[in-house]
C-alpha cells in the first residue's frame, strides 16, 4: 500500500488535534527543521522561529497539537527546560563564575527585588490586588529563564562575564521566587510559622549541600575509574541531570534549580573543548532545547486574546513590570561592573524571558484563589512577548559584544598550529585531548597529528600501521569539534622527521608523549626527547598522561628561578592559562620567592583572563633532589591537580643543571598525577622559512556553497561512492561484504578489502557518534577514492564500540595515494558527517548526488538540524542493492549510458580519469 494511503488511513479528516505519538513526533521534527530556516530568512534568531511555530500549530491556531490531549508534549517541554538549565550550568566558566559570585549574588538580588517592588506597588494601587496576590505577581515577574542562552552561545559568548553573571543570578532569582511562593502558599493555608521556615531551610540546606559536596566526588570517580564509552558518558550526565531535578522537587525546590546545580557540580569534569561537551551540546541544540521552545509557543491562546480587552490590559502591565524592572537592573549592574552599553543590553536580553516556571507559579496562584483565568491568560501573553523579545535583544546586542571581543582577541597571540607526534596508540587520544585544551576558544588553526616512519626495509608496512593510529586520532579530534590535518613523514632519524614537519607545517607548539620514567643514562627524558629539545626551536610540551584531563580541579605551574626572563615565557604562560581556562580549573603558580612579583606582573598582563594565585617557594633548591621533592611539595599538591613545570632549555638564562631532572623527580614523587613539562620557544616559529606549500586552512577544506572534491590521487576527479540503503541485518563482516559487493565482482578482491576494513574495526574502532563506525583502507582497485555508506534498519553487534552499529561509513583510497591525503579525506568526511542531522538523513539518500549534497551541505547556525531535500525516487529493495556513481566533473567525458533500474546493480564507470 502506498505510504500516503497509510497516512490518510491513520489520520482521517476531522481528527485534529493529532494524538498519534509517532505523527506528533514527526510534526515536531518538521518544525525543528523548517522554523529556524524561515526565521533566518527574515533575520530573526532561530529561537523566535521555534516559539512562533509552536504558537501557529497550537490548539488556538491550526489546532494540530494540543498539550492537553497529548501528555508527551508537556513531558518534552519539561525535559527541554531542565536540559537548558543543565547546559547553562555545565557550560559556565567555573573559575570565572567563582570569581564573579559576588556580582551574581548582587545582581540576582537587584534583578528580583526591582520587579518584585514594581509588582507590589502596581498590583495594590493599579490592579486592585490583595497583598498576597501582589507578592505572588512579584515572584512571577522577578524570576527569569535562560531562553536566550543558546543565542549567546552561538555567538561565542557562552563564557562572557556578562553571561556568567546572568546565569548565576538565575539561581538567585529562582530561589527567591520559590521562597515567596512557599511563603504565600503557607499563609493561604494557615501553615505560616517558625516550624515551616525551619523545615524549609533544613531541606534546602541538605539538598544544596548534598549536590555541591557529593556530585563532584561521584563525577570524578566515574570519569576516572569507570571505563565508559562516549555513549555511556552522556548517559551518566543525563542520569545526574534528571535524578538531581527530581530530588530538588522532593526538597520543595523547582526542578530547574536542581538541573542548574547538577550542571554546575559537574562543570569541571566536562571541559568546554572536550568531545563529551560537544555531544551534550549537540543533543540539547538538536532536540531537547527546541522541544522546550516549541512547547512555550503551544501555550499561547489566541482565542482568549481576541475576545477580552482585560487580558491585553493586564498583559501590558505585566510586560511593563518585567521589562522596566529587569531592564533597569541589568543596565545599572552593567555600568557598575564595567561592561559596555551593549554588554548591558545583552544582560537585558538574557534576563527578560519568562517561561514554563512562570506559568507553573501562576497556576498555583489560580488554585489558591489569588488569580483568575484572565490573569493566567495575561501571563501566557507575557511569556510570549518576553520569549520573543529576549532572544531578539540577545542577538542584536550579542553581535556587537562579539565584535568587541574579537577585536580585543586579535591583539593577542594565540596558540597557533599544534603538532602531535604519535608513537603509542594507547596515549594518542590523551595527547589529542591535551592539544585541544591548549587551543584558544574559537581558534581556526588546525592540530596536526604526526607519525614518523624510520626509512628502510618494511617502510610501506609501517606507514600502513601508523595510518590506522592516525585515523583514530583524526576521528577523536573531529568528535571534539577541532580542525585537524594529519601528517606522515619518512626519515632515517625520527627526530629529524619531527623537526622537519614542525617547520613545514609552521607549527607553534609540539605536544609529545613521555612514559614518565627516565633511566640513569638519560640526560632528561630519553634520547629521542632530549634530541628533540636540542633541535626543535618551537615550544615543546612533554606530556605524561597518568589521569584523564576531565576531573582536573587545579593546574599547578612550577616556574624555576629566572624563568620569566626567557624569550618564550609569555607564550608559555598563555598556553598554561588557556589550558586552565578550558579545563575550568584553578591556576596555582609556584614561583621562586625572588621572582614572585615579576611573575605575577607577567601573568596579569597575559591573556586569556583567568583567576590565578602565585605562591612563593622559599626553598626552591629542595626540588633539586628526588628524595626531597615529594616531602617539600606534599602539602601543596592535591589529588586532582595537573602538574605543569616550566622547564628551561640548556644554555639559556634559566637553565640550571640541578633542576634539569625536575620533571623526572615530579613524575616519581607524584606517579598518579599527569605532568606537562613545557619548554618555551627559542625563536618565533613564524620566522622559520620553508619551500613547502602552505597547508590549506579549514575554510579552504570547507567551502560554504560549492562542494569540494576530497583530496584524490592527483586526478582532479571526485571520489566515487557506493551507497547501500536499508540492507538486511547481518553480522558486521557480512554487512561490509555486502556493502562492497555492487562495486567488486571479483570475490577474492572483495574478501581482501573486507578484511582490511574489518581489521580497522577490530584494532582501532572509531565512533564519531554512537552507533556510527568509520572504516578506511587502501586498495589497488580504483584510481580515485571511493566512499561507501551503509545504513542498517537493525543494530549490528560490533566488539569494542559503545553501541551496536547502525551506520557504516568506509573510505577506500587508491593503493598509491599518500597517507596525508587519505587522512585529510577521512577528516573531511567525518566533519561533514558530524554536521547536525547528517547521519539521521543518510537513510533518506538514494543516489550519490544525495550523499554528496548531504556531506557538502553547510552546517546550520540554528539550534535545529537542517536537512537535505530527499529524492522522490523509491528506495531500492533490500535484496537488490545498487551503486550510484559520481557525476563526472566538467573536464571529464560524460557517461552516455543511462543508469539501470534499482534491481540491476551495475559497476561504476570504468573509464580512466581525465588528467587535471
Amino acid at each position: 500500500m502506498p505510504i500516503h494511503a497509510l497516512l490518510i488511513g491513520a489520520l482521517p479528516v476531522g481528527t485534529l488535534p493529532i494524538s498519534d505519538p509517532v505523527l506528533v513526533f514527526a510534526l515536531l521534527m518538521l518544525i525543528l527543521l523548517v522554523a529556524p530556516a524561515l526565521s533566518a530568512r527574515v533575520r530573526l534568531p532561530g529561537v523566535v522561529g521555534l516559539i512562533a511555530a509552536g504558537a501557529l500549530v497550537g490548539p488556538s491556531a491550526l489546532g494540530l497539537l494540543d498539550p492537553a490531549r497529548v501528555p508527551l508534549l508537556e513531558t518534552l517541554r519539561t525535559l527541554g527546560l531542565l536540559y537548558l538549565m543543565f547546559l547553562a550550568g555545565l557550560s559556565l566558566d567555573f573559575a570565572q563564575f567563582t570569581a564573579l559570585r559576588t556580582r551574581s549574588l548582587g545582581y540576582g538580588l537587584v534583578s528580583f527585588l526591582t520587579p518584585q517592588t514594581l509588582a507590589v506597588v502596581l498590583g495594590l494601587n493599579l490592579l486592585g490586588m490583595s497583598w498576597l496576590a501582589a507578592l505572588l505577581l512579584g515572584s512571577i515577574c522577578g524570576t527569569h529563564t535562560l531562553v536566550a542562552l543558546p543565542v549567546a552561545q552561538r555567538l561565542g559568548l557562552g563564557r562572557h562575564p556578562a553571561v556568567t553573571v546572568v546565569a548565576g543570578a538565575t539561581l538567585v532569582c529562582d530561589g527567591l521566587g520559590l521562597t515567596v511562593l512557599a511563603a504565600v502558599a503557607a499563609a493561604m493555608t494557615g501553615q505560616m510559622g517558625l516550624g515551616f521556615w525551619v523545615v524549609f531551610a533544613a531541606k534546602l540546606f541538605v539538598f544544596v549541600g548534598g549536590v555541591v559536596v557529593v556530585l563532584p566526588r561521584v563525577g570524578r570517580w566515574v570519569f576516572r575509574r569507570v571505563p565508559l564509552q562516549p555513549a555511556g558518558e552522556l548517559t551518566f550526565l543525563l542520569l545526574v541531570l534528571f535524578g538531581t531535578a527530581w530530588l530538588a522537587s522532593l526538597a520543595g525546590l523547582a526542578p530547574i534549580i536542581g538541573a542548574f546545580l547538577a550542571g554546575l557540580a559537574l562543570n569541571r569534569m566536562v571541559p568546554s573543548a572536550s568531545g563529551i561537551m560537544g555531544r551534550v551540546a549537540f543533543v540539547g541544540d538538536a532536540l531537547f532545547v527546541p522541544f522546550f521552545l516549541v512547547g512555550v509557543g503551544l501555550l499561547v491562546d489566541f482565542g482568549v486574546l481576541a475576545k477580552s480587552a482585560q487580558v491585553w490590559w493586564l498583559a501590558a502591565v505585566f510586560v511593563t513590570i518585567v521589562l522596566v524592572g529587569k531592564g533597569s537592573a541589568a543596565l545599572s549592574a552593567a555600568r557598575l561592573f564595567g561592561h559596555s552599553r551593549d554588554g548591558g543590553w545583552l544582560m537585558v536580553g538574557l534576563s527578560s524571558p519568562q517561561a514554563a516556571g512562570t506559568l507553573a507559579v501562576t497556576f498555583v496562584g489560580l488554585d489558591l484563589g489569588l488569580f483568575d483565568a484572565t490573569a493566567v491568560n495575561a501571563v501566557v501573553l507575557l511569556i510570549l512577548v518576553t520569549c520573543l523579545f529576549g532572544p531578539w535583544m540577545t542577538d542584536r546586542a550579542g553581535r556587537k559584544v562579539a565584535l568587541e571581543e574579537e577585536a580585543a582577541a586579535h591583539t593577542d597571540e594565540g596558540a597557533g598550529r599544534i603538532l602531535i607526534p604519535l608513537a603509542n596508540p594507547a596515549t594518542a587520544g590523551a595527547l589529542v585531548d591535551i592539544a585541544i585544551l591548549l587551543r584558544d576558544e574559537g581558534a581556526q588553526d588546525p592540530i596536526h597529528p604526526l607519525t614518523v616512519v624510520r626509512d628502510g626495509r618494511g617502510v610501506e608496512e609501517q606507514v600502513a600501521r601508523n595510518e590506522r593510529m592516525l585515523g583514530e586520532a583524526v576521528l577523536h579530534a573531529v568528535a571534539a569539534g577541532a580542525p585537524v590535518q594529519p601528517a606522515t613523514r619518512v626519515d632515517l632519524n625520527p627526530v629529524h622527521g619531527i623537526v622537519r614537519a614542525a617547520k613545514e607545517l609552521r607549527s607553534s607548539i609540539v605536544v609529545i608523549g613521555w612514559s614518565g620514567v627516565a633511566s640513569a643514562g638519560d640526560r632528561i627524558f630519553g634520547s629521542v626527547l632530549d634530541q628533540l629539545l636540542d633541535q626543535c626551536q618551537q615550544m615543546v610540551i612533554v606530556c605524561k598522561t597518568a589521569a584523564a584531563a576531565a576531573g582536573t580541579e587545579r593546574v599547578v605551574l612550577i616556574t624555576p628561578p629566572l624563568a620569566d626572563r626567557e624569550e618564550g615565557f609569555e607564550r608559555a604562560v598563555h598556553a598554561v592559562k588557556a589550558l586552565s581556562k578550558n579545563l575550568d580549573a584553578e591556576l596555582l603558580v609556584l614561583s621562586h620567592a625572588a621572582d614572585r612579583d615579576r611573575v605575577d606582573a607577567r601573568l596579569r598582563a597575559t591573556r586569556p583572563v583567568t583567576a590565578y594565585s602565585v605562591q612563593p617557594l622559599e626553598a626552591f633548591e629542595a626540588l633539586e633532589d628526588e628524595a626531597t621533592t615529594r616531602s617539600y611539595l606534599a602539602g601543596l599538591i592535591k589529588e586532582h591537580d595537573l602538574l605543569v613545570v616550566l622547564a628551561a632549555r640548556r644554555d639559556t638564562l634559566a637553565w640550571r643543571a640541578e633542576l634539569a631532572r625536575l620533571p623526572a623527580h615530579l613524575s616519581t614523587a607524584f606517579p598518579t598525577h599527569s605532568l606537562l613539562a613545557l619548554h618555551p620557544a627559542q625563536a618565533s616559529p613564524e620566522a622559520e622559512t620553508s619551500a613547502v606549500e602552505e597547508v590549506p586552512t579549514p575554510s579552504e577544506l570547507h567551502p560554504a556553497i560549492t562542494p569540494r572534491p576530497l583530496a584524490g590521487s592527483g586526478t582532479g576527479r571526485r571520489p566515487r561512492a557506493a551507497l547501500l540503503a536499508q540492507i538486511a541485518t547481518e553480522p558486521l563482516a557480512a554487512f561490509v561484504r555486502k556493502l562492497l559487493a555492487p562495486s567488486l565482482h571479483d570475490p577474492i578482491a572483495a574478501q581482501e578489502l573486507t578484511e582490511r576494513l574489518l581489521q580497522i574495526a577490530r584494532e582501532h574502532p572509531a565512533e564519531v557518534r554512537p552507533g556510527a563506525v568509520f572504516l578506511h583502507a587502501h586498495a589497488p582497485l580504483w584510481q580515485e577514492p571511493r566512499i561507501f555508506v551503509g545504513q542498517s534498519p537493525e543494530p549490528l553487534p560490533a566488539p569494542g564500540l559503545s553501541l551496536p552499529v547502525r551506520t557504516v561509513v568506509a573510505l577506500v583510497s587508491p593503493e598509491g595515494q599518500a597517507p596525508e591525503q587519505h587522512l585529510k579525506n577521512l577528516a573531511l568526511l567525518a566533519r561533514a558527517f558530524l554536521r547536525v542531522g547528517a547521519d539521521e538523513r543518510l537513510a533518506g539518500a538514494r543516489t550519490l548526488d544525495d550523499v554528496q549534497a548531504l556531506l557538502a551541505a553547510p552546517a546550520t547556525a540554528t539550534s535545529a538540524p537542517a536537512a537535505a531535500k530527499p529524492r522522490a525516487a523509491a528506495p531500492p529493495p533490500a535484496s537488490a542493492p545498487r551503486e550510484a556513481t559520481a557525476p563526472a566533473p566538467a573536464d571529464a567525458p560524460p557517461e552516455s549510458a543511462a543508469p539501470p533500474p534499482a534491481s540491476a546493480p551495475r559497476e561504476a564507470d570504468p573509464s580512466p580519469p581525465t588528467p587535471a
